[in-house]
């Protein structure tokens, strides 16, 4: 199942408050902070809605308290003990405060409940100067979507032109960082994938796994004798020994082989400002495996913030889901494999001439194309 991008939502102008536009500032001064006057409502109706949000939390809080406390005594009720040592082990002052308040409601509470009662409810408890639940700050549920848009349309024209260029020559510096860091992490992939055609997984003391050299079957001992192939490789990746296929420790490491975690755990080996820990190489064999034979390299550490490595790799995730997510991209390749096996063993003279004839068909389009 392929994961499709979100429908983008429309921006609708509103009205709200601008900030300031950015300025130089004097090395080691600190930036001037805004005063709450007139000139700049913003900020005394930003004041005023913090203050009135923790006004609200703290009620909030106190009730939970209220709650909280009450099911204590309630308890310690039920088990008969000393209610003076639970206010004494109280520290809190709104405990201190409130403590007999909460001590009469809940002994009127608990008066007429069965003594064989085990399970303990929340009491009902009458509480004053509740907060209004609409005052309270409210979740937003709403999910963020991303859209594409040029940057010359949402940039301020306000601001000073030396600062606008600043702001494009970092974004552009952030770029092509980015772009080099994606490449590299790709090519690091692919040295991982390609580390696969002359090495296997080997297997000791049932925890032990490491990669050693192998060689795999001869492409000559599967074509007809005649078929000269096209390509320099003369053997086929080597299979898995019949000790691993057999381990299950071996097959559960095996399965989470470049998956989420694993190629969040590449990044942080070859790309990561400290590496990866010793423990924790050591709680994944098989990724242990890899780093021992391809190190790591400090010139192709990025200097990039986390935050943007992880936008940047998210691609990664996603192509190998959606490569995995079915089986027809395994069926086709296999269904080729078939198909050319049988074409080069059951009919190589017809093979042979198709290819002839595409050749030839190419080198007269190339022809007149020179021609022209």
């Amino acid at each position: 199942m392929r994961y499709k991008k979100q429908q983008r939502s429309q921006f609708n102008q509103g009205t709200g408050s601008t900030n300031k536009p950015p300025i130089w500032r004097i090395a080691g001064r600190k930036r001037p902070r805004g005063d709450f006057t007139e000139d700049n409502p913003s900020q005394l109706n930003k004041k005023i809605t913090h203050d009135q949000e923790a006004k609200n939390l703290m009620e909030a809080l106190r009730q939970e308290m209220r709650i909280r406390l009450s099911r204590k005594i309630l308890v310690c009720l039920e088990a008969k003990a000393d209610v003076d040592t639970l206010k004494n082990e109280c520290l809190s002052k709104f405990v201190a405060d409130n403590f007999d308040s909460i001590l009469a409601d809940t002994k009127h509470t608990f008066k007429g409940k069965e003594k064989e009662t085990k399970v303990v409810e929340s009491p009902v408890i009458p509480i004053v100067n509740v907060p209004d639940v609409s005052l309270l700050p409210k979740k937003n549920e709403n999910h963020t979507r991303v859209c594409t848009i040029s940057f010359n349309s949402i940039k301020r024209k306000d601001i000073d032109t030396d600062i606008q260029q600043h702001i494009v020559d970092i974004i552009k510096q952030t770029m092509e960082e980015v772009s080099d860091y994606t490449t590299r992490y790709g090519i690091q992939l692919s040295k991982l994938f390609l580390l696969m055609n002359d090495h296997t997984f080997a297997i000791s003391n049932n925890t032990d796994i490491s990669l050693v050299k192998s060689e795999g079957a001869e492409l000559s001992s599967i074509l007809p004798p005649k078929f000269k192939p096209e390509i320099t490789i003369n053997r086929v990746a080597p299979p898995l020994s019949r000790n691993c296929l057999d381990s299950d420790f071996f097959n559960k490491e095996y399965r989470n082989l470049f998956n989420m975690s694993h190629l969040q755990l590449i990044n942080s080996t070859y790309f990561g400002q400290r590496g990866t820990l010793t423990s924790t190489l050591n709680r994944k064999p098989i990724h242990k495996a890899f780093v021992n034979i391809l190190g790591r390299h400090e010139e192709n550490v990025p200097h990039l913030n986390v935050y943007v490595m992880k936008i940047a790799l998210s691609s990664f995730p996603t192509n190998f889901m959606n490569m995995w997510s079915s089986k027809n991209r395994f069926n086709k390749l296999f269904t080729n494999l078939l198909k050319i096996l049988l074409t080069v063993h059951l009919a190589p003279q017809r093979d042979a001439k198709l290819k002839k004839y595409k050749k030839d068909k190419q080198k007269q389009k190339d022809k007149n194309k020179s021609r022209v």
